[in-house]
């Protein structure tokens, strides 16, 4: 898993509410949700960009070193069936850590329970439009129902493509058989390093 951090440029859009203001990757553009998103205050960013960013990097640092040592241990069959039964923990562990909730989410799932809400999906539409034009994104905030949330991007790495690779190449037969006993219309394949595979959500609960 790779996280790629970029400091966004800020502008804070004057008379635009129930919407998202995108302050990183966008300046004009604005994306509405009928009247479930409300815009972020600029005051707030500095308050909770810092705390999202380090509890992303912990859950970030923790997957890696546990998968990476499970594959270097037994292998990457196995270590995907340790990631099907302990992924959720660790990043719950971490989120208890850091006082919030912790979702990886993508527009190509692998486990369905991981689907995006509405704001999230929103977010990710975003982050696919800026792929396609071959332009970087960062953080983004948004005020969901009187709670907040801050989105960020996840790149596929190297050694993501042994679980998330193109079949036959950097996934192999056993790693791919593995994934089908595993999860049922599993979209999570085919991604090169560099790829956008999704995006860190972490909800301010408190």
């Amino acid at each position: 898993m790779s996280i790629k951090r970029f400091y966004p440029i800020s502008r804070l859009v004057l008379g635009m509410v129930l919407a998202i203001s995108l302050f990183s990757c966008v300046k004009d553009q604005n994306f509405h949700s009928n009247e479930e998103v409300e815009m972020y205050k600029l005051a707030d960013i500095d308050l909770v960009q810092p705390v999202a960013m380090d509890a992303i990097d912990a859950a970030a640092a923790e997957l890696s070193f546990a998968l990476s040592s499970t594959i270097d241990k037994v292998g990457v069959k196995e270590a995907i069936e340790y990631c099907n039964l302990n992924a959720n923990d660790i990043i719950k562990t971490i989120a208890e850590d850091y006082g919030v909730e912790i979702k990886r989410t993508s527009l190509k799932l692998r486990n369905h329970s991981n689907k995006p809400s509405k704001d999230e999906k929103l977010i990710l539409d975003f982050y696919a439009k800026q792929e396609s034009l071959g332009k970087a994104c960062a953080g983004e905030m948004s005020k969901v129902d009187g709670i907040y949330k801050y989105y960020y991007p996840i790149y596929v790495a190297e050694n993501c493509t042994q679980c998330h690779g193109v079949a036959g190449e950097s996934l192999n037969k056993k790693a791919a058989k593995k994934l089908a006993a595993l999860y049922l219309n599993d979209h999570a394949q085919g991604y090169q390093t560099g790829d956008l595979r999704g995006m860190w959500v972490v909800t301010f609960t408190k």
